[in-house]
């Protein structure tokens, strides 16, 4: 079932304490910041969330429905940008791009492609 590996809270320092509705993550100067919602309770906000060395971020344009991302081997992966997907939040639209991407395809509401290559 892919990599993906979970971490305990002592492990990553993260906590949304409350019951959580939705979530929201924004780029400031860099920085990984992340929006909670809590059910009947104030709006959490974490920002202890570092990117880790090698990692860059992409901000999804407004218009943009989806995203082809075409790695150096020839292997892709897709993101679907979507408004509102959770109860009364919205998705972000900043997607965590690795080492070894070369190609992002961004696709409108109308199905016009602009291609960006990326640096190596």
């Amino acid at each position: 079932m892919g990599d993906f590996e979970p971490f305990s809270n002592p492990h990553t320092g993260f906590f949304v304490d409350g019951d959580s509705r939705g979530a929201l993550s924004l780029q400031i100067d860099g920085q990984l910041t992340a929006l909670f919602g809590r059910n009947s309770g104030g709006l959490s906000v974490d920002t202890k969330v570092i990117p880790e060395k090698g990692h860059n971020f992409f901000d999804v344009p407004t218009a943009t429905l989806k995203v082809k991302i075409v790695n150096a081997n020839g292997t892709e992966r897709w993101h679907e940008c979507y408004y509102g997907s959770s109860y009364l939040s919205q998705s972000s639209r900043i997607l965590k791009l690795y080492e070894g991407e070369k190609q992002i395809e961004l696709y409108d509401f109308v199905g016009k492609k602009t291609i960006i290559d990326l640096p190596n």
